[in-house]
Order: structure tokens, then C-alpha cells, then sequence
């Protein structure tokens, strides 16, 4: 998958996100128009960073997921 992995939840964009799940056959015809990332479990204990996000499409598709969970590392050094 071409284009540099975010780092952060609010870095996926849908541009990015379209690629993901078309290069993994997540979604065919349908492109992700829109990302709302949602943070998770923050000041709970959790190291990293994780979101939930609602994701927009430019038409419907069956099986195309309306939400999806990212984690990713801390960007915190110390916490690495």
C-alpha cells in the first residue's frame, strides 16, 4: 500500500483510509469520503493511542463498516 502509515488518529485520512480497505477488499466500489476519529480510554492506563472511527462513503455497500477501531504506539519516547 503506497502513501506513509499515520501516526496518530487524527492523521488517517480518507484518502488513506479508501486505500487501506480497497487494497484489502474491505470495500469495492464504494470511496471513504469522511473520517471522525473518537478517542478511547484516554487517562485510563492505556499507553497508546486508540480511536474509534466513523467512517462516510460516497454510496452504500454491503459489508462496508460504518465504524472501525484503530491503536496505535504512544508518541510519547518515554512511554515507548
Amino acid at each position: 500500500m503506497a502513501g506513509q502509515v499515520p501516526r496518530s488518529p487524527a492523521e488517517v485520512t480518507p484518502d488513506w483510509l479508501d486505500r487501506s480497505l480497497h487494497a484489502r477488499g474491505v470495500i469495492n466500489a464504494a470511496h471513504v469520503t469522511g473520517v471522525e476519529a473518537q478517542s478511547l480510554g484516554v487517562g485510563v492506563g492505556f499507553l497508546g493511542q486508540v480511536a474509534r472511527l466513523k467512517i462516510s462513503y460516497d454510496r452504500s455497500e454491503p459489508g462496508a463498516p460504518a465504524t472501525a477501531i484503530v491503536k496505535m504506539p504512544t508518541l510519547d519516547p518515554g512511554g515507548r
